[in-house]
């Protein structure tokens, strides 16, 4: 009733019940009043009416309006809205038990409730909104594979503004979190706020109070699939997540990608870390103004800065790498890793020049294997101890080195830039169990390991590398590894090389094999020769020079027990010295000479044919020799 600048409205209906298909409405109410201006669409009627004057109108018709209740019932659940519109407009929404399952099965199921308030001013340039929803129940599907039953629960406000250029969402995320089922036990819980401005520059602004995720609960929740996809990463998280921090994203023509966040993975190290990054991109640059990791009780420090330019559909890098990590206590890094001592690695990467330097300094490493004993420091762990290590290195990544092995061979030995103390466990490769530690190599008198290592015009350079055996504080012998040389030229296999001799000075095995049968017992020298002038197919292009001039009797009819038939091996093991042995490895095969010598009543000429001094067991595949190897050793170390 009234005038159509001024026209009253009164609406109550009630329907007490509605059906169609599987959808059922029971007890509709609606219930409201108000005051409607319609003059705006009936301008034909008003000649003076100015069509931009809207007279503050919802809609360019609505004055005021009370909506005192809309409410049903709704397969089960129940929804009402309530609310006015006067100068501002005020809504209230209420679901109860809303089963979403009927509209989103099987992809999502759960039952939602929910309690939101809404403020507008009229022309709907800011909203204000706040309120909490949770669906309990949760479950959904991945790929046909579902997750199990959780709860669901967020608590929220947040504004909407907007004029002509842009509009801006602010939303204050009070709590959100995924609870178990049973203990209603959050597992993911996230306390955040978010910007996000939309116009000519798109903006969006993270401030992430809180990011926590219980791996353990969350594992159990999840679908198979997606289960199986994270066990590769299941230790990292193992003990949980945390994240906090702020995040800054810009788009334009230039996008800039700027965070600061703190993360902490107890599985990884007790104390977190701090991400820094700040980042443009354009159509023709990659831009790193600063991006650093630091933390691990400020042990840890990585710095990158440079950019990436684009040429001619290729990218240029100009990029600084810095890695420091300096800590004198061996700590756990890692789910039973523990390092210690200093790292410091700088990397300049030029277009397609890269050089730098590596610097080790007393660095330690431990690896401790998990274990059912009970007393754990009976669980196996491996150690390398006291590393130093100083490494320049340059290599050009586009071109081939011209510098060829031969002009390596003359050079005069430098002094040592590596060292290693010792390498230990406390279990020999036998299981044999040393209460203070078993020493591989080296001792706390003696190095393991001394030598010099040297990378520039794409070579690898190891003119002598000495590992030291001591065995119950007895020097044991020398394993060194001489005019090593490793050319790897542009990257491509086709065109890498290479060579180098490794001589076995009386070794004994028993240092490592100290439980072991006499097989493993006396002393072995001899040297190796290998070289290599294509990483394609590499086994069919390395050649390998093995020869053993000083063995022990019970250790010879071990080898040859890989390398010739079983009987010739009995025969030989009981009734011929073994002078020596040699091996050679080409084209995938391997050949070996055994030079013998009667006990002096017994001809060769009964089993060796056509000499009286050495066997010949010829084109041995690799992989077969690979196979008679570790079966012989099994049943050695049984």
């Amino acid at each position: 009733q009234g005038k159509l600048s001024e026209l009253n409205i009164d609406i109550l209906t009630n329907i007490p019940f509605f059906r169609f298909n599987n959808h059922y409405i029971q007890n509709f109410n609606l219930k409201l009043n108000g005051i409607l201006d319609l003059r705006y669409y009936l301008s034909f009627l008003y000649e003076t009416i100015e069509r931009n004057n809207k007279n503050n109108l919802v809609f360019d018709f609505i004055k005021i309006l009370n909506l005192e209740n809309l409410s049903l019932s709704y397969n089960k659940s129940y929804i009402k809205i309530f609310g006015a519109i006067n100068e501002t407009i005020n809504l209230t929404l209420n679901v109860n038990n809303f089963n979403i399952g009927q509209f989103l099965n099987p992809h999502l199921n759960g039952t939602l409730n929910t309690n939101l308030a809404i403020n507008s001013n009229y022309d709907f340039s800011l909203i204000q909104l706040g309120g909490n929803l949770n669906l309990l129940n949760t479950r959904y599907s991945i790929d046909d594979y579902f997750s199990k039953d959780q709860h669901l629960y967020l608590f929220t406000n947040g504004i909407i503004s907007r004029n002509e250029n842009e509009t801006k969402i602010s939303i204050n995320i009070e709590r959100l979190s995924a609870n178990t089922l049973k203990d209603n036990a959050p597992f993911i819980e996230i306390r955040s706020t978010i910007d996000l401005l939309f116009g000519k520059i798109q903006n969006y602004k993270v401030n992430l109070k809180q990011f926590d995720i219980n791996y353990l609960l969350l594992e159990e929740r999840l679908p198979v699939n997606l289960k199986a996809n994270l066990l590769s990463v299941r230790n990292l998280f193992l003990e949980g997540l945390k994240l906090s921090g702020d995040i800054d994203l810009s788009f334009s023509n230039s996008n800039i990608y700027i965070s600061n966040l703190n993360l902490l993975l107890p599985s990884l190290h007790p104390s977190g870390i701090q991400i820094l990054l700040h980042v443009e991109q354009s159509e023709n640059l990659l831009k790193f103004h600063q991006v650093s990791i630091s933390g691990w009780y400020n042990a840890l420090g990585l710095k990158l800065n440079g950019a990436l330019y684009k040429k001619q559909n290729t990218w240029e890098p100009d990029i600084k790498l810095f890695l420091n990590y300096q800590n004198p206590q061996i700590s756990e890094i890692y789910k039973n890793i523990f390092i210690g001592g200093r790292i410091l690695l700088e990397v300049n990467l030029n277009k397609q020049i890269l050089n730098g330097n590596l610097n080790m300094n007393h660095f330690h490493f431990k690896y401790k294997i998990s274990c059912d004993k009970i007393n754990q420091e009976l669980c196996p762990y491996y150690e390398i101890y006291d590393l130093n290590l100083k490494l320049p290195f340059h290599h050009n990544l586009n071109q081939p080195s011209q510098i060829t092995y031969q002009s390596y061979k003359d050079i005069n030995l430098p002094e040592r830039n590596f060292t290693i103390r010792a390498i230990k466990s406390n279990y020999s490769l036998d299981n044999a169990y040393f209460e203070n530690g078993f020493y591989f190599l080296g001792s706390p008198f003696t190095n393991a390991i001394e030598g010099y290592i040297e990378y520039k015009n794409n070579i690898l350079w190891i003119p002598y590398l000495k590992f030291f055996s001591v065995f119950k504080n007895q020097f044991n012998g020398v394993v060194e590894l001489s005019n090593f040389y490793l050319n790897l030229s542009d990257l491509q296999p086709e065109n890498m090389q290479m060579a180098g001799k490794l001589y076995i000075l009386n070794f004994d095995l028993n240092a490592l094999f100290p439980k072991a049968k006499s097989v493993f017992k006396g002393s072995v020298s001899g040297f190796f020769r290998f070289q290599s002038n294509n990483f394609q197919n590499l086994l069919n292009h390395l050649e390998v020079k093995v020869s053993l001039y000083q063995i022990s009797k019970d250790f010879a009819g071990f080898v040859v027990r890989i390398i010739a038939p079983t009987i010739v091996a009995v025969v030989v093991n009981n009734l011929l010295t073994i002078n020596g042995i040699d091996f050679e490895l080409k084209n995938g095969l391997v050949y070996s000479n055994i030079i013998v010598k009667s006990s002096g009543f017994f001809s060769l000429s009964r089993i060796i044919q056509p000499s009286e001094n050495e066997i010949k067991q010829e084109r041995i595949p690799l992989m077969e020799f690979l196979k008679r190897s570790e079966r012989e050793v099994k049943k050695e170390l049984e």
